[in-house]
């Protein structure tokens, strides 16, 4: 999974927020947005959104002071509540 704009550790905190918005379900037997598949997917088609995404990764990691993806689930669940109440351009695109 590569990407030319996203560091290592933006690709990782954008996985693992991903896989918190859209989670897998086993009631449906479908895989969350951290999958491999869909989330390489993900990654291809950031294009107009790239720098949005990115400003929202850099605050991801100030709140946190370092990485997300490293973050125990529920003090993820806290951080991410911090973002959408923030809102704006880069909330939407993620």
């Amino acid at each position: 999974m590569q990407n030319d704009s996203l560091t290592a550790e933006q690709v990782r905190d954008l996985r693992a927020l991903a896989g918190m918005i859209i989670p897998p379900s086993a009631t449906y037997g479908v895989p969350g947005a951290d999958d491999e598949r869909i989330f390489s997917d993900i990654l291809r088609s950031l294009e107009r959104d790239r720098d949005d995404i990115c400003r929202a990764l850099a605050h991801l990691a100030r709140l946190v002071g370092g990485a997300f993806a490293d973050l125990e689930p529920a003090r993820r669940s806290e951080v991410a509540a911090t973002i959408r109440e923030a809102g704006g351009a880069p909330l939407v695109a993620l």
